[in-house]
């Protein structure tokens, strides 16, 4: 299998189709970010997405894994269609046991870290371990010498700006700057216990040259990465007594030119 021979073929038929990324995701249920990986050769479809994926671009599983348009390679794809099948099942069959395998192993190793969590806490005679104040303090200090010029993740390439289904691209280093400089000066509030769906409607993505992307969610203010799971508390956050996206909003409004989506 060739990831960009596929890349390719997936690209050239969603245009022939006339479809963009995203409406191409909505028919499969996946973001539009996993399509853009695809085409750009940095992964390849799961075997469960094959099939669906194949009857969305009008094509064969075995002209998609093989990365071209091949008539002659169609005649055995009932065939294929029956293996894929086959291995999808024994895919799911091991998956479930090794799921089982790492919860018990994951519950042994967390009830271990929180009774000698808890064991050096009493020998210290510190408070309980309180989750919402340390999560709270990680992310401060994420802030604070920030998370997305962090050196072991590689070098800040771009930042993407995305409030009310708008979004814009930010490739200058001077305007990256100012965004992790502001940002780096957030102080944290509450935690934001009832959030609403406006509440996490403006997402700023931080990518770096190694490929890697940091994500900040505002106005409720959560920090997390793509590769790994979303954070699990949300907090209020401000910069000089200012609500953090109202902060931003010099450096971000002038590269939109639908101002109502900044509200």
């Amino acid at each position: 299998m060739d990831q960009r021979k596929t890349g390719g073929l997936i690209a050239a038929a969603r245009k022939e189709l006339g479809l963009t990324q995203r409406q191409l995701a909505e028919r499969l249920s996946i973001s539009d970010r996993t399509v853009s990986k695809w085409e750009r050769g940095a992964g390849f479809p799961d075997v469960s997405l094959l099939e669906p994926l194949a009857d969305a671009l009008g094509l064969s599983v075995v002209e998609i894994v093989r990365g071209e348009l091949n008539p002659a390679l169609a005649s055995g794809e009932v065939q294929s269609r029956a293996i894929l099948q086959v291995v999808e099942c024994e895919m799911r069959r091991r998956f479930r046991k090794l799921m089982r395998q790492a919860i018990s192993a994951a519950a042994l190793a967390l009830c271990a870290l929180m009774f000698c969590r808890g064991y050096a806490l009493y020998r210290a005679g510190g408070d309980p371990i309180d989750p919402v104040k340390e999560t709270r303090e990680h992310y401060q200090s994420q802030l604070q010498n920030f998370l997305p010029g962090d050196a072991l993740k590689g070098k800040l390439i771009q930042a993407e700006i995305s409030t009310q289904g708008k979004s814009v691209l930010l490739t200058d280093p001077a305007e990256i700057g100012k965004l992790v400089d502001l940002l780096s000066q957030a102080e944290l509030g509450r935690r934001d216990r009832d959030l609403q769906a406006d509440d996490l409607s403006k997402t700023l993505f931080f990518t770096y040259d190694s490929g890697e992307i940091c994500y900040i969610t505002l106005p409720s203010l959560g920090i997390g990465y793509l590769s790994v799971d979303d954070p699990a508390l949300y907090f209020e956050a401000r910069i000089a007594d200012e609500p953090v996206w109202e902060a931003l909003l010099p450096v971000v409004q002038p590269h939109f030119l639908d101002t109502a989506a900044l509200s």
